[in-house]
């Protein structure tokens, strides 16, 4: 972010963010380490029992990247509702798929 309104003279207020597809929170299993390294937001982490009791994660990333741009003053942050795993008719997904998945490319520009 910093890199961008250095290169484009502006400041973190005028930056308008899209969150792209990713894995959602409801397929993102993530270890405790990781909830501890983030601290244990219950809007960026949810608990889930398994079977045997034992406590499992899942990582709500689209909420954690709006935390930490909401954090360096963007404001305009939209997207971060599609799941690259469990929309099989719009995305591909390599943890869901294995190696016979495709691909996906984005792109973005200054206007």
């Amino acid at each position: 972010l910093a890199a961008l309104c250095d290169a484009a003279a502006c400041v973190p207020a005028d930056v308008h963010a899209w969150l792209g597809p990713c894995i959602g929170a409801t397929a993102f299993e993530v270890g405790a380490d990781v909830v501890e390294a983030f601290g244990a937001d219950p809007r960026c982490f949810v608990p889930r029992p398994r079977a045997d009791g034992a406590m499992r994660w899942f990582a709500n990333l689209p909420q954690l990247g709006r935390d930490r741009l909401t954090a360096q003053g963007v404001s305009k942050i939209s997207g971060g509702t599609w799941c690259t795993v469990t929309d099989r008719s719009r995305f591909f997904s390599f943890r869901r798929d294995g190696s016979r998945s495709g691909r996906m490319a984005a792109a973005i520009w200054l206007r």
